[in-house]
């Protein structure tokens, strides 16, 4: 049994058989990425769903990019409001650095920008989901009621200038596998709310300014860099692929809608039809072909997306083309006879002998694929630099290309002696020429609408213009 006395009324009190004192908290603050699940179309009586959201804890995050901070609290209720009531108070958010490895200074707070100036903190209210919004000012996600107790928060880990940009990218390359970490400060804007932060209560009656989280060993949040130099972790890979299927909804639809190399024609061994070894075998290729920068690898990714059929076959469909059995096969769809020697001349692989040693072996097909890109675009050996032909569509030939050639030459089984000229895919991504590309891997106009959505999806998946460090 508990007894209240009234401050202003001591001689009132009153007894209570059961008395719970509220206390607001602040039970967690973390980095996040958002995670939606998509709703269902109306069938019959059955009404139509809409999206849901919820927010995965990440401990690793880009320069750069946007990112969510998410704070969970309980019973962060405005002090002038009934204990029952819907309305939230509000919290403010600083970043800070754990050590020296970013800014050069440990506990510094964080410059970042909100798209306009730069900020050192920010405030929101509890249960506001404006940060879910769409570019409309709508939010889409049927289920935002089950954040009234959840501030969301949306950040880019990027500050204001490109001077400041350039001197953090250069420290954390700096620090090799010693990533800075950030951590998140949380303070209430009431002072006259008593809050306990974390899992463990204030000692009763102390009041606290602010809680730090993000800050113990297995809850630490490293700042990377971009792709650029650096392998491409697996989840992300998934995450790049789903986002390129999303694109078009005759794609993304049906029990494979995110699988790989689903389709029949397509004989890899099932266990390489993963995610983990297709990121493998992406990140070798990069590296042996120097795939090495974000623009390369987009440029790369949106030829081969385009090329597999959205990487759901490594085998052209139509085997009973006039030029069969050289049909098109691997990431590149390596296609005619005479490439196929090329490419067994490169590599050792017997497609001649077996011709679906590219299709069906997933190291041959991402090989091919990054060996045609830095060395198996056909050309002639009369000049020492390739310009397009008279012949080639205005929109190759308006951006005036010029690429020096290089000229390969190797000694066939039958003693002589083939030479062909050839330019490196790589330099023309690096001038960000996806139609000259297009032009040069289909040899036609075929899918270049697709495979230029396809590169401008991925520079918004890579967040390129805010996160790349090579971007100018």
């Amino acid at each position: 049994m508990g007894r209240v006395w009234f401050t202003d009324h001591p001689h009132i009190s009153a007894t209570f058989e059961d008395l719970t004192i509220v206390t607001p908290r602040i039970n967690n603050a973390y980095f996040a990425q958002k995670v939606v699940t998509a709703g269902s179309p109306a069938q019959g009586d059955t009404a139509a769903t809409a999206p849901t959201v919820a927010f995965n804890e990440i401990h690793q995050g880009i320069l750069g990019r946007d990112i969510y901070i998410i704070v969970e609290t309980e019973n962060f209720i405005p002090l002038n409001q009934n204990i029952l009531s819907t309305e939230r108070a509000s919290l403010t958010v600083t970043l800070k650095t754990a050590d020296c490895n970013l800014t050069g200074t440990a506990e510094q707070t964080l410059q970042i920008t909100d798209g306009t100036a730069a900020i050192d903190s920010i405030t929101v209210q509890v249960g506001d989901t404006t940060a879910l919004n769409d570019s409309n000012g709508d939010c889409p996600y049927g289920n935002v009621d089950e954040f009234i107790d959840t501030a969301i928060i949306k950040v880019s880990l990027r500050p204001d200038t490109r001077a400041v940009f350039d001197a953090w990218a250069e420290n954390i390359s700096n620090a090799g596998q010693d990533l800075p970490a950030i951590e998140i400060e949380i303070a209430h804007e009431d002072e006259n709310m008593i809050v306990a932060y974390g899992p463990e209560e204030n000692p009763q009656g102390v009041w606290v300014a602010s809680g730090r989280f993000m800050n113990t060993d297995g809850h630490r949040f490293k700042l990377q860099l971009c792709y650029c130099g650096r392998d491409i972790p697996e989840q992300e890979v998934k995450d790049i692929i789903i986002a390129l299927r999303k694109l078009e909804s005759s794609v993304y639809q049906g029990s494979n809608k995110e699988n790989l190399f689903f389709r029949e024609n397509c004989e890899i061994p099932s266990n390489d039809k993963t995610f983990a070894r297709f990121t493998e075998e992406l990140n070798n290729t990069f590296n042996k072909y120097d795939i090495n920068t974000c623009l390369r690898k987009m440029h790369f990714l949106a030829q081969v997306y385009h090329e597999t059929d959205r990487l759901r076959t490594t085998k052209e469909y139509n085997e009973n083309a006039f030029y069969a059995p050289w049909i098109g096969r691997g990431l590149m769809q390596l296609t005619w006879e005479s490439n196929y020697e090329n490419y067994k001349a490169y590599s050792s692989v017997d497609c001649i002998t077996d011709s679906e040693l590219i299709a069906n072996n997933i190291t041959n097909a991402f090989d091919s694929g990054g060996w045609y890109w830095k060395q198996g675009v056909v050309l002639n050996t009369n000049s020492s630099d390739w310009t397009p032909p008279s012949s080639a569509p205005s929109y190759v030939t308006s951006l005036n290309p010029s690429y020096s050639k290089n000229i390969i030459m190797y000694e066939k089984e039958d003693g002589a002696t083939a030479s062909y000229g050839t330019i490196d895919l790589n330099l023309i991504a690096d001038d960000d020429y996806v139609d000259v590309i297009s032009w040069l891997v289909n040899g036609g106009g075929n899918g270049l609408l697709e495979r230029q959505n396809y590169l401008s999806e991925l520079k918004e998946i890579f967040e390129y213009e805010n996160s790349c460090k090579n971007y100018e």
